[in-house]
């Protein structure tokens, strides 16, 4: 009879232990994962002021990391959050440009230069001026370079970067006035070896250089390469 269970009840099995440890086990797991979690973090659009302009530093630092290790997509994500919290700091625009100068995307770190340029023109930042004129000339636009570098010279006219920067951009203009010159006399292959000169002397070439080097190649009979280059 001691050995004989009773009706209607069931001894434990091993398998009954199992599922039992296995649900307590789970649980456990699932608090401890939680715990390791953490707090949600508050969106950026409920935070107060002050917090926001903590955020944005801890923002740039991540992104600044990032731009060291030339991670340069992430770190322009990075930055771009921290213009999103605090937009009239000109440091985050500018590392932004920077980043985004690394990434080869000129145009639009021409645009964040320029905005904190704006911000700034009150008391103008040679650090600023000097990657604005970076942007313009590797886009090509001669004119306006030159006029953020005569800013620039007064600024810091010491500044070695300043005086490289100006090197670069008379080569430039050479290369241009000459290009024009040879285009009135339909001098064709003066034309494109002027192009070709001062192309290299920037990371994107202008729309207008482009179609000088077509209008050449027409000149020359060129007619297929005068296609390519127009397509």
């Amino acid at each position: 009879m001691n050995g004989t269970p009773k009706k209607g009840f069931a001894p434990p099995t091993d398998s009954d232990e199992d599922e039992e440890y296995t649900s307590d086990q789970e649980s456990s797991e699932e608090e401890v994962q939680s715990e390791d979690e953490g707090p949600a973090e508050v969106p950026d659009d409920e935070l107060d002021d002050a917090a926001k302009l903590v955020r944005a530093a801890e923002r740039k630092e991540a992104g600044n990391d990032l731009f060291k290790k030339k991670d340069y997509v992430n770190a322009t994500r990075f930055y771009t959050q921290a213009i999103s919290l605090d937009p009239r700091n000109p440091a985050y625009l500018t590392n932004r440009a920077a980043s985004r100068m690394g990434s080869k995307q000129y145009q639009a770190a021409l645009e964040d230069c320029q905005n904190a340029a704006a911000l700034q023109a009150a008391a103008p930042q040679s650090k600023t001026l000097l990657r604005l004129a970076r942007c313009q000339l590797a886009l090509g636009r001669v004119e306006p370079a030159q006029q953020t570098l005569d800013q620039l010279l007064k600024l810091d006219g010491a500044n070695a970067q300043v005086q490289q920067e100006r090197a670069r951009c008379a080569r430039i203009a050479n290369h241009v006035s000459n290009v024009k010159r040879e285009l009135a006399n339909k001098n064709w292959s003066m034309v494109l070896l002027g192009v070709d000169a001062a192309a290299r002397e920037v990371d994107e070439t202008p729309k207008e250089w482009r179609t000088w080097k077509v209008e050449a190649l027409i000149g020359k009979k060129q007619y297929d390469a005068a296609a390519g280059m127009a397509a």
